[in-house]
């Protein structure tokens, strides 16, 4: 790996405030404690462990969690998929919640399904997380209390398993590519051996088609036990006290099971022999390959470091697989086979990417990479040394680069290793204004298209996309533009609750708006498309589209509710209030406020 720095000293300190730096004195033989660092740690009476840790950033912020040491392994044959299917009716009905009320009420207090609201299931274990606000005092004992409703209370009815099969069909449908067939493949050769091999999350079809709610009920109560459970809650608290106190409110009473059963541990047996897996797929689109060495520039003397550090740049221009650059380009036409390599601190690499009929001519480029002796010519050497001295030139004309370069020398004792930078031009090399730029040429249908593309696929799939062209005026363009992101994400909401909560057809939907195809001029319309997105069983997909269309049209018609409006700008709102505390959020931000219509010289009054 590669260990250059990615910030100077002073950008780490403001990160991460540090004031001073003392040495710890460590004693490796010394066992490390069983109490969490920095937490408050404890144990309830019907045995429920919790973790509670504060942490400033985000503000008014916490992270919730219930890690539950149940996963798919514990699966029965008759089992295989149900502890995926537990944690799917968990955010469907609950003795409390029904209806995806659950899902409804997280996102009325700002936390968006599947961003703030979401769970994982693994082999192991299953963990549901909540991402929520705490400004004010009921938020936080309400999603503890939720958390409280997945520990014991899931309801698991023969309504609610219908409404959930569609959608974890849809996730199964998902997996079942090339890349997922590549991946299960890999994980049953790691596995080999153990009940893990047989015990993928996902589970089997037949049994997600099939499986009786008294499987799913019997598979519930019998592990999901308080002894196997544990709450974590790190956020900006007050305290660590009144959080685990409402622990205790809603967590405390509950009575343990007196017979629950331990969890057993599943061994996967070692191996002497390497293991390798040959996998034929023909749906990939480039079976990837890699190979490294340890050793690379840091073994060097700082003599030969700067000739070798550009052995890549000079064997690129003499042809490192024994032609010239120019002529392997012709071998190569009609084929997709691309070797790479790279020099870093401590490793050398190289890389391959090639179409599966192509895989014979990329292997044998590998060959030609270790086979061929590159030795340059005079010539080859001069143009290479042309542009290093044109790219240090350029690196001393910039200020900046003077600074980082400077800083890295302060900071790394002048080592050589850590010299040079990003090289810049000495002159602008495209210089346009905005308003002068030529537009893209593009039309948007003048009918309505319904077009359905088939290709052969090994395992049945269906993506969706409804596509809507939409037009902004000059005059209103910064408005509308946020009215047509408060747009897509109640058209979002709105098709998950009729495709995924009502009619149990799709996992997700997504709505997406695309304004990029326009210039940047200050004048003129914007023009792009309001896009929904889904993928479903091939069966229902026309079904899907109608009902989309629908649910947009009643939309229209009606209306949204008071309460769709305010789920909409409550989940903006708080998106808004994350952001604003987040650097990659305030560089958006302004560089769109540059590139904004109404910029015309002050960022201030642009934004």
């Amino acid at each position: 790996m590669d260990l250059l720095p990615a910030e100077t000293s002073s950008e780490i300190v403001k990160k991460h405030r540090f004031r001073s730096l003392k040495l710890v004195d460590l004693n490796y033989e010394q066992l490390l404690s069983d109490v969490p660092y920095g937490s408050d740690y404890g144990k309830l009476d019907n045995g429920l462990t919790y973790y509670v840790r504060l942490n400033s950033k985000p503000k008014m912020r916490a992270a919730l969690a219930l890690a539950v040491k149940v996963g798919s392994v514990l699966e029965e044959e008759e089992e295989r998929g149900v502890a995926h299917i537990v944690e799917h009716l968990a955010f469907s009905a609950t003795k409390k919640y029904t209806n995806h009320d659950i899902v409804k009420f997280l996102e009325s207090i700002g936390a968006e399904f599947g961003a703030c609201q979401n769970a994982v299931t693994s082999a192991d274990e299953t963990v549901y997380e909540l991402f929520v606000p705490v400004d004010k005092p009921e938020l936080l004992s309400q999603a503890i209390s939720v958390l409280a409703e997945f520990s014991s209370e899931i309801r698991v009815s023969a309504e609610d398993l219908e409404k959930e099969r569609g959608a974890v069909m849809e996730e199964y449908r998902a997996n079942r590519n090339a890349n997922g067939r590549m991946q299960d493949a890999h994980w049953l050769l790691m596995m080999e051996g153990s009940k893990y091999a047989d015990r993928l999350p996902i589970g089997l079809e037949k049994v997600i088609r099939t499986v009786s709610p008294e499987i799913v009920k019997r598979f519930y109560t019998k592990w999901y036990h308080l002894q196997n459970m544990a709450v974590i809650a790190v956020g900006d608290f007050s305290d660590t006290k009144s959080v685990v106190d409402l622990i205790k409110t809603h967590f405390g009473s509950k009575v343990s099971a007196t017979d629950y059963l331990d969890i057993p541990r599943f061994l996967v047996p070692s191996h002497e022999e390497p293991r390798f897996s040959c996998f034929v797929e023909s749906e990939a689109a480039g079976v990837l390959f890699t190979g490294y060495a340890y050793g690379g520039l840091s073994e060097l003397p700082e003599s030969e470091y700067i000739s070798c550090s550009m052995g890549s740049t000079i064997a690129g221009e003499i042809g490192v697989f024994g032609y010239r650059p120019s002529m392997l380009l012709d071998m190569l036409a009609g084929k997709r086979a691309e070797i790479g390599t790279k020099l870093g601190a401590y490793m050398r690499t190289f890389y391959g990417d090639c179409s599966p009929t192509d895989l014979e001519t990329a292997l044998q480029l590998v060959y030609q990479l270790f086979a061929t002796k590159v030795v340059p010519g005079e010539e080859d050497i001069k143009i290479v040394m042309q542009m290093s001295e044109e790219s240090i030139n350029a690196q001393e004309r910039d200020p900046y680069t003077v600074f980082a370069n400077r800083v890295r020398e302060l900071n790394y004792g002048n080592s050589y290793f850590f010299r040079g930078g990003i090289p810049r031009p000495s002159e602008p090399i495209l210089k346009y204004n905005r308003d002068d730029l030529k537009g893209l040429p593009f039309t948007f249908p003048t009918t309505i298209i319904r077009e359905v593309v088939r290709s052969p696929m090994v395992e049945a799939q269906c993506s969706v996309q409804l596509c809507f062209p939409v037009e902004l005026k000059n005059e209103k363009m910064m408005e509308d533009v946020h009215f047509t992101g408060f747009l897509s994400k109640l058209i979002e909401a709105k098709i998950i609750q009729v495709l995924r909560f009502k009619h149990g057809q799709i996992y997700s939907a997504g709505v997406s708006v695309f304004l990029g195809g326009n210039k940047p001029s200050r004048v003129g319309n914007a023009r792009g498309d309001i896009s929904v997105n889904f993928s479903c069983d091939p069966d229902v997909a026309l079904a899907l589209v109608d009902l989309s269309l629908d649910e947009i049209l009643r939309l229209q018609e009606e209306g949204p509710s008071d309460a769709d409006i305010l789920t909409v700008l409550e989940i903006e709102q708080r998106a808004h209030e994350n952001g604003l505390q987040e650097n990659y959020w305030w560089l958006d931000r302004m560089l769109h406020s540059y590139q904004s219509r109404i910029y015309s010289g002050d960022l201030g009054t642009s934004f």
